[in-house]
């Protein structure tokens, strides 16, 4: 008995130092493994930050030549001197479907000194209103090129880049090319391996025209999933419940911060397994 309680009092102490010990070293390793997860997810959020500008840096600085390439078009110079829309309109559209094709643009504009649109050539309907975005009045007050994203009155992201125009020596408007943005995101994801939704506040939108923008491009969208913004592009599904819960939040709640989210199922090209996945949230300027 003297032997069993001796063993008891060594054991006893041994097994709870051990257990303590043990604790200690799951802590440290969940510890490590949680600042290991925050370090590689803020990581691709700071690449975030420099890929998403960076790639619409290049893609200006593309537009940028296209334009001073069209500047030189002499059919364009003289229907825009002649003030005729409608042989500008047939000058300008085969250049806009080229400039389609090869690079993506969606947008073409003329504008008058007066900063007041000639013509649309994407939207010919649509003239003889202010252009009052910053990128316009920037080229306007400064008479050099200007470049920027900007939510369009339909409901888009574009990419815009507008040049003064000059003929003989004689400021006469200006031309400006964009872009939907839409390209950029699953290039992102390729690149950073991380999934990306882009949503606006419907405070910033009008309903008709949102919708008049989605079929001009041939999208669709749902103004009623979400009460106060739509989702007008993203790399992952935003019906999962969970992710749906988030995003229903304000997002100035959760801007910038990181967050688990568990889903039911995980659609990906590996049919992975229901489980959780470390997402975060960014909100660019």
């Amino acid at each position: 008995m003297k032997k069993n309680n001796v063993r008891l009092r060594i054991i006893i102490p041994v097994i709870i130092i051990l257990a303590i010990l043990m604790s200690g070293i799951i802590f440290l390793f969940y510890n490590h493994q949680q600042n290991l997860i925050c370090e590689n997810v803020r990581s691709r959020i700071d690449g975030l930050t420099l890929a998403f500008p960076g790639r619409l840096a290049n893609d200006a600085e593309l537009m940028d030549g296209l334009i001073d390439f069209i500047k030189t078009d002499e059919d364009l110079k003289v229907a825009w001197i002649a003030k005729d829309r409608e042989a500008l309109l047939g000058a300008a559209a085969p250049i806009l479907k080229d400039l389609g094709l090869k690079y993506r643009v969606t947008h073409f504009y003329f504008h008058g000194p007066d900063s007041v649109n000639f013509l649309r050539v994407h939207n010919p309907p649509r003239y003889g209103d202010v252009i009052n975005r910053y990128t316009m009045a920037e080229a306007d007050e400064l008479q050099s090129p200007s470049y920027g994203i900007e939510l369009g009155p339909l409901g888009s992201f574009t990419l815009r880049v507008v040049h003064p125009w000059s003929i003989d020596g004689e400021s006469v408007g200006f031309i400006e090319l964009g872009e939907e943005i839409e390209h950029i995101t699953p290039y992102i994801k390729r690149m950073l391996h991380i999934d990306l939704v882009f949503f606006v506040e419907k405070q910033f939108l009008d309903r008709k025209k949102w919708r008049e923008g989605l079929k001009m491009v041939g999208r669709k969208g749902d103004w009623d999933r979400f009460r106060d913004f739509v989702v007008i592009d993203r790399t992952i599904d935003v019906t999962t419940s969970n992710l749906r819960d988030i995003l229903r939040t304000a997002y100035h709640e959760h801007a910038d911060q990181q967050f688990e989210a568990c889903f039911a199922a995980l659609k990906a090209r590996d049919d992975s397994s229901p489980g959780c996945s470390e997402l975060a949230s960014e909100t660019l300027g």
